[in-house]
């Protein structure tokens, strides 16, 4: 402990080295985290509870650390940093709560070489967090911990050690698996485990539940009254009932059976006797940081491994049941997109009530047979027109109504937009004063001569007084006047340069637009794509009036607006 004590009196308290951190203004000492990391529960060699008084006893002889909180994850591995202790730590590392972390070594921090490293080299010194690895003798606040080439080290060789368990443990369970010899470790809800000789056996307080779920279900009752019978029953859920009795730690809210849990009795295999392994997998060795599901041929399966509780008949009948179902679910859904699509009308999401706000809901008009009106759809509001009315605003408009104004309207705009960009083009053809844009570049032009005529009657003043021919007193206020005349003509070719600018972007959109809509003129027909490309909204009021804001009003004002106002 001595030594720890001279490393800590040679660090700053103020300002430890390369970092900026914040310092308990009562204490003058560095909140500090304490993490420890088991990737197993049953490690002997090496548990939660000795991590813990290693990382105690040593933050106990460090004058500027103090223990803010401690954070534990037991049984994750360190080649995935989503551990729930250690996201909380870092949630509050980047609050300003914690200003240092202790561990044991790189390893309990983490063993995947890329993350550990960003974490260490980029992330926490960004967020300015100490960190101190003991075994390791590594403290990012000492001048040597930047330059220390032997930290990338571990961390490789923390990661190579991590993929070459995930190996070895990876070819132990395949080979026990093949052999029969695997040992269960995951109890299955209805069952208990022997662990003597390694077997399930039937546990007679959860095995009548399945049953019942079973006949419930096979009878034709669906997974939903089935959950709610069960809840009405009082029986605990699978969770539940595994945290009272197997655990002996009860959860604290309670829960409640529903249709997913139902179904996941329903489909576990394992009901009628037979034993399945092998059905999932991850690898870390090849970085497979998430299980993936393998197919069905590749599952190492024992037959009439142990007791049933259901019959193998029973089993696949319910499985068969549940398969139908989805696809029934699955045509259901497809159905239905279908079925919305259809429904959906030319000006879908565009048509507003003025009244109410809110976008009008589009319904085709059907008899109940199903077949579609002559009438074809309408629009109508389900807001209110009043506080008090509760039918609400039930304001209608036809879809064919609406269609005949808004094809008007485009196709009068289509022609105008098309009409304007021909006129457009040949009146800039022309070199008089009929073309807008030759008549700014002529002010321009004209403009510039008369701001470089004052500036050589600014030189000639200069030169008069200097000749004596005006005194002082004179120089100063035609000298005034002619900068007073100069700052007019400047702010005059700045607002025509500008108005320049707004022409030529103007008439450049309009060439565009024109682009884009002159193929619908000549075979002109009303399409979702047109209305979507055109209309912003569709505002009607009590009296079906409809206002159309279309998405390039700023050209379609400016197309009829060609003309140059007055310079002088």
């Amino acid at each position: 402990m001595a030594r720890k004590s001279r490393r800590a009196s040679q660090i700053s308290l103020s300002k430890p080295y390369g970092l900026n951190i914040k310092i308990d203004e009562h204490t003058n000492q560095i909140p500090t985290a304490l993490y420890v990391r088991l990737s197993s529960e049953q490690d002997d060699n090496d548990t939660i509870q000795n991590q813990l008084e290693y990382l105690k006893e040593y933050v106990s002889g460090q004058e500027d650390l103090f223990i803010y909180d401690v954070y534990s994850d037991n049984g994750y591995t360190g080649t995935n940093f989503e551990r729930p202790a250690f996201m909380r730590m870092m949630d509050d590392a980047q609050s300003g709560r914690v200003q240092c972390i202790v561990v044991k070594d790189l390893s309990r921090f983490g063993r995947n070489f890329v993350e550990t490293g960003y974490y260490i080299e980029s992330l926490l010194p960004k967020m300015n967090i100490r960190i101190i690895a003991i075994n390791d003798g590594y403290d990012s606040s000492s001048s040597s911990a930047e330059n220390d080439i032997t930290i990338p080290l571990r961390n490789m060789v923390n990661d190579m050690y991590a993929k070459d368990i995930s190996r070895k443990i990876c070819a132990s369970n395949e080979a026990r698996r093949d052999s029969g010899r695997y040992t269960i470790e995951k109890c299955i809800y209805g069952y208990l485990i022997d662990k003597e000789n390694n077997q399930f056996v039937i546990n007679p307080e959860t095995a009548p539940v399945v049953i019942l779920v079973f006949h419930w279900y096979l009878s034709g009752i669906k997974p939903s009254e089935i959950a709610r019978r069960l809840n009405l029953l009082g029986i605990d859920t699978p969770n539940e009932y595994k945290y009272e009795y197997e655990f002996q730690n009860p959860l604290e809210k309670k829960h409640y059976w529903d249709s997913g849990k139902v179904l996941t009795i329903l489909s576990q295999e394992a009901y009628a006797g037979d034993r399945f392994l092998g059905m999932r997998r991850n690898r870390l060795y090849i970085n497979q940081q998430k299980q993936e599901w393998l197919p069905r041929e590749k599952w190492t399966v024992y037959e009439d491994d142990h007791p049933a509780i259901v019959s193998h008949e029973d089993m696949q009948q319910a499985l068969q049941m549940i398969r139908k179902q989805k696809e029934s679910r699955r045509k259901g859904v497809e159905r239905t997109e279908k079925h919305s699509k259809d429904r959906e009308g030319l000006f879908s999401t565009l048509v507003y009530c003025r009244k109410c706000g809110i976008c009008m809901h589009h319904m085709n008009l059907k008899y109940p047979d199903g077949r579609v009106k002559s009438e074809g759809s309408m629009y109508e509001c389900n807001g209110k027109l009043e506080v008090k009315s509760r039918r609400g605003c039930r304001r209608r408009i036809k879809e064919g109504y609406l269609q005949t104004i808004v094809a008007k309207q485009i196709r009068l705009l289509i022609q105008a937009v098309v009409d304007q960009e021909e006129m457009s083009r040949n009146i800039r053809s022309l070199s008089d004063n009929r073309n807008p844009v030759y008549r700014i570049q002529t002010a321009i032009n004209n403009l510039n001569q008369s701001i470089s005529e004052v500036d050589k009657k600014v030189i000639g003043l200069y030169t008069d007084l200097s000749d004596g021919l005006i005194d002082q007193d004179d120089y100063k206020v035609m000298k005034r006047k002619y900068h007073y005349e100069r700052s007019l003509l400047s702010t005059k070719l700045n607002n025509c340069k500008q108005e320049l600018v707004q022409k030529e972007k103007a008439y450049k959109d309009l060439c565009e637009l024109s682009g884009k809509l002159g193929k619908y003129l000549d075979d002109f027909r009303l399409t979702k794509e047109l209305v979507q490309m055109l209309i912003e909204r569709i505002d009607v009021d009590q009296n079906n009036n409809i206002d159309i804001l279309f998405k390039f009003n700023d050209v379609f004002e400016s197309i009829f607006d060609e003309r140059l106002g007055d310079i002088g």
